[in-house]
């Protein structure tokens, strides 16, 4: 009987192809069974569900590949060295590509990262008084040795007269892979528009 019902419930989880509905499903027949069986089904239920969760869970994780983890880790230093960059425009720049394409949030103009065409911008943006960035949304594409990453953030810093001002945005960045180093080759950011 035991045997019949483990091949039961294999197919079953073949069926769902959810490790989550799995284990809620195992523990809830573990129960049952050890109320008919006693003790011995009761510690099979508390031994079955964490190894469940552990799988569902396990998975979950490992669904972000190498190279997606890398390009979240290369926007979240972005982001991050915004708010410790004081206009410094190394702490910056050092994202990007040689010839890479910024369309700035605060600028009207297309720059292009050559002959330190970059830094103007970003001493003056990152010389806001406690400007920092922060994430709302991030997606991540992969495209071999390209990847986008796209979502919204949102500028926070004081102006001259101490008042804070924010500023939700909305952001592309386009990636190359260059000898294992993700740099940004695009960044198109603007103001969230109203509505």
């Amino acid at each position: 009987m035991v045997e019949d019902r483990t091949v039961k419930v294999l197919n079953l989880r073949n069926l769902l192809g959810n490790r989550l509905v799995f284990a809620l499903f195992m523990h809830y027949t573990d129960f049952i069974l050890g109320i008919e069986q006693g003790l011995i089904m009761k510690i099979k239920y508390i031994t079955w569900l964490p190894i469940c969760l552990l799988l569902f869970f396990s998975d979950c994780f490992a669904s972000i590949s190498k190279d997606e983890r890398a390009i979240q880790n290369v926007y979240r230093a972005w982001c991050s060295a915004v708010a410790v960059s004081m206009g410094n425009p190394k702490t910056m720049t050092k994202f990007y590509a040689p010839d890479a394409i910024l369309l700035p949030t605060l600028s009207p103009k297309l720059l292009v990262n050559k002959n330190k065409g970059l830094d103007p911008y970003f001493i003056s943006f990152t010389g806001h008084k406690n400007i920092k960035c922060a994430t709302n949304k991030l997606l991540v594409q992969l495209y071999g040795d390209l990847a986008i990453s796209s979502g919204l953030y949102t500028f926070t810093y004081l102006d001259q007269h101490g008042q804070n001002i924010t500023l939700p945005a909305r952001f592309n960045f386009v990636y190359k892979k260059n000898d294992g180093h993700w740099l940004i080759v695009n960044h198109h950011s603007s103001l969230l528009p109203k509505m």
